[in-house]
């Protein structure tokens, strides 16, 4: 079906001009405190109730989606020519990260349309898939669908078709299509021994929406996962595609450690813990809720193709909680080190030669 407008809602304010973090925090806010119906948030939300890497590489395995004589292929998003034009596809979904339906609906589309940016891509269509529960009414309804609809016109994209079902939680589902921005096209593959790596926002959201889920987090720790999980990596693709980056991924599910070992195959990093940055607040939640089954699971896929050593046992959890809306994590030469930091990225570590990822 055709998803048509929601032209009868309220004014919602635009994040179309929302580059700078003030004026993001400031929309947030407004949503946050506005007029809106509210939906529950599980605490297996966002890629929290997503298949451990381990699972998905066997069942992919074994129902022949990977050759017994192949490597996983591991890309964000997948690149096909189609009459001669190059088209990247991608699909993402997870149940809603946010009591604010619009909210949880920007950061669904965000979350999708990343994996096109981790390939250096432009999304040119999508299509969504909305789950709402039972009772679920109809103004929560329009909410979610106005959130999709308005974050892919700002991404540049166009909503052309999609479904809409009940069941039992609110389950957003997003489609993407693009297509390279320019020539080059990213990949998880190129990095070099050297290279550093470097992070395009802070993490964080894993453990930061078990604690909402729990009761657990203040309004201040809330808006900050919701401002980390609403920055679009559109702009931070860009930023990539300006220098010469080696390799790019985006971090999701299976946390740094997962997503840095598909980043490093055959090669290894040191990664400096006290540089990534988190979100505001995260640490002081993750000592009231603990670590969930996921943190095991990302070190459990990391360990099927590095070695791997942890300085502070304790500060693990930091390497190895799953994303929603997560930052890049980019390989570049240490030469064009200072023109991805004026453009926000962080230096989080280094490439190294043998395939062992090391967090010191």
């Amino acid at each position: 079906m055709n998803l048509g407008t929601t032209d009868h809602l309220d004014p919602i304010p635009s994040f179309a001009t929302a580059a700078d973090s003030l004026g993001l925090r400031q929309k947030i806010a407004s949503h946050y405190g506005g007029p809106s119906t509210r939906i529950p948030i599980q605490s297996h939300a966002g890629c929290g109730c997503k298949i451990s890497g381990c699972e998905l590489q066997d069942s992919l395995r074994a129902a022949n989606y990977i050759a017994l004589d192949r490597e996983f292929d591991p890309e964000d998003s997948a690149l096909r020519p189609i009459n001669g034009h190059r088209i990247l596809m991608t699909v993402d979904g997870n149940p809603a990260v946010s009591r604010i339906p619009y909210l949880a609906a920007r950061i669904a589309v965000l979350h999708a349309f990343s994996d096109i940016y981790a390939r250096g891509g432009i999304v040119r269509y999508a299509l969504s898939s909305v789950m709402i529960g039972e009772e679920t009414g109809r103004e929560t309804l329009e909410q979610l669908l106005a959130g999709i609809r308005d974050t892919a016109l700002e991404e540049g994209a166009e909503i052309v078709n999609g479904q809409t079902i009940r069941g039992q939680d609110v389950v957003l589902s997003i489609s993407a299509i693009g297509e390279p921005r320019g020539p080059m096209v990213l990949s998880k593959r190129g990095s070099q021994a050297g290279d550093l790596l470097m992070i395009s926002k802070p993490i964080g959201t894993g453990v930061a929406l078990r604690a909402i889920a729990l009761e657990a987090a203040s309004e201040d720790e809330e808006l900050a996962v919701l401002e980390a999980m609403c920055t679009t990596n559109r702009f931070a693709m860009e930023s990539a595609l300006s220098v010469a980056v080696t390799s790019c991924t985006d971090v999701t599910g299976f946390g740094i450690i997962g997503h840095l070992a598909e980043l490093t195959a055959g090669l290894g990093a040191t990664v400096r813990v006290d540089s990534i940055p988190l979100i505001a607040g995260v640490g002081g939640l993750y000592d009231e809720v603990g670590a969930s089954s996921w943190m095991t699971q990302n070190v459990d896929y990391a360990s099927r193709t590095h070695h791997l050593r942890f300085r502070d046992p304790s500060r693990k959890w930091i390497a190895c909680d799953p994303q929603t809306s997560g930052p890049l994590l980019v390989t570049v030469p240490r030469s064009q080190k200072i023109f991805l930091e004026k453009a926000g990225f962080t230096t989080i570590g280094v490439i190294e030669p043998e395939p062992t990822l090391s967090f010191i």
